[in-house]
């Protein structure tokens, strides 16, 4: 899935977590590690974080895990992960039938490979 430049900072400015607003924000992080806010919308947060980031791995991978034959299809299966994420954000909450089809197959994905996702 090509995502363009644009339509990427568009999505990320869009679902950007408030974060750090507050006293008791910057206090809670001070004591956490995380700002509250961050668990509003978890899911939100979590897409927010991993799209862009699965986005440049996709585009700057060299290998592929065992299993594959060659980097192609590597990059097929990273395409339905990067697709999953960016409907989550894109549509939120308002998906398909269709749409969550895809985004189940996406996070399945996401899970069978994590241990993969490093170069």
């Amino acid at each position: 899935m090509k995502i363009k430049k644009k339509e990427l900072k568009r999505l990320l400015k869009q679902h950007k977590p408030p974060r750090g607003e507050s006293k008791h924000s910057k206090r809670f992080f001070k004591e956490k590690g995380f700002y509250s806010e961050d668990c509003w919308n978890l899911d939100i947060t979590l897409a927010w974080f991993i799209l862009p980031r699965l986005i440049y791995f996709k585009k700057n991978a060299q290998s592929f895990p065992a299993g594959f034959t060659n980097l192609d299809d590597w990059k097929d299966v990273l395409d339905k992960m990067i697709k999953a994420f960016y409907l989550i954000l894109d549509k939120a909450y308002v998906w398909s039938d269709e749409d969550i089809a895809t985004i189940r197959e996406g996070l399945h994905l996401f899970q069978y490979f994590y241990l993969n996702l490093w170069e």
